[in-house]
């Protein structure tokens, strides 16, 4: 007996590394099922386990093993994978191995492996090609998820129920019947929600005008902050301007005070000169007086050797 997982619950696979079983180098492939299989081993917990496939349950999920020979493994996940996209199942994730290789190793080989598998494999797996052969294969296509025992199952089931159908006119004719009301009612429906309508139509409008001023008045207070950015960058330009100003005629003050202090005479000099005493006590004085002057109109003639520079000059 084999301990089955049903398909839609798998997780993950993981290709692992080749390794060597009972003597072979084989491929080693983990299935890993969701929790729904964990509560179906633990309800039948003394089931035999398939010769080469060892089951272990863990907190989230069953893991199920399998050792293959050759190409095996990939034939296992490319088979699982094309069964869950025919049936818009969401695909596992694929560790050990890229999902790009599988698909491209599917293309390679499709045709052999449902050759192998049987023709009922094949109108599973490939059942645009069973349509494109002709013949009775389109009709084959659309009931290819359902094998002759599942299908006679169904139309059982449908057999043990009186549903009161009917004819298929009759049941036609019914449907019909119902669409009809269904779309009276609708209109009605309309008609009277007309005063609502009419409503929420004043409102629309009420609030497009309203988003019409507030988009005027938005575009008049931009046109006034462009012009005070530009009033702005004048008025610093201004600024700037008054600054640098600013700063030239505090240096060209103090300059002008250290010539004026460099050329000027102490007052007492400056009263020896006006009214110089001969005498000769004080003659030295004088003459000290004298050269001092001299020294200083130095400065302020052009072509001597401490004379001022010729711009402070003219």
């Amino acid at each position: 007996v084999r301990q089955s997982f049903p398909l839609q619950q798998l997780r993950q696979a993981r290709v692992l590394p080749e390794a060597e079983v009972e003597g072979s180098l084989m491929k080693c492939v983990e299935l890993h099922m969701s929790t729904k299989a964990s509560l179906a081993s633990k309800r039948h917990p003394n089931s035999p386990k398939a010769a080469g496939q060892h089951t272990r349950s863990d907190l989230d999920a069953d893991i199920a093993t399998y050792a293959l020979a050759g190409e095996q493994h990939l034939m296992l996940l490319a088979v699982a994978w094309q069964l869950l996209r025919h049936s818009d199942q969401a695909l596992p994730r694929l560790v050990g191995y890229e999902a790009s290789d599988l698909a491209a190793w599917w293309v390679m080989h499709k045709a052999q492996v449902l050759r192998a598998l049987g023709e009922f494999a094949a109108q599973v797996l490939d059942p645009e090609g069973c349509a494109a052969a002709g013949g009775e294969g389109g009709a084959a296509g659309a009931r290819v998820l359902l094998s002759a025992k599942e299908e006679r199952e169904l139309e059982e089931l449908l057999d043990s129920f009186k549903m009161g159908l009917g004819d298929s006119k009759a049941l036609e004719t019914r449907l019909n019947e119902e669409y009809n009301s269904l779309e009276d009612a609708n209109v009605h429906s309309l008609l009277a929600n007309v005063p609502l309508v009419d409503s929420l139509v004043f409102q629309l409008r009420r609030t497009s005008t309203l988003l019409e001023d507030v988009d005027e008045t938005l575009q008049v207070f931009d046109t006034k902050l462009r012009a005070m950015r530009a009033d702005i960058t004048a008025i610093e330009t201004h600024n700037n301007l008054l600054e640098l100003t600013a700063r030239n005629n505090t240096r060209l003050l103090a300059t002008l005070k250290g010539l004026l202090a460099d050329i000027s005479l102490p007052s007492d000099i400056h009263d020896i000169l006006e009214n110089p005493d001969l005498d000769q006590k004080r003659l030295a004085s004088v003459c000290k007086a004298g050269w001092l002057l001299v020294d200083k109109l130095s400065k302020l003639t052009s072509g001597s050797a401490s004379c001022l520079p010729p711009d402070l000059l003219r």
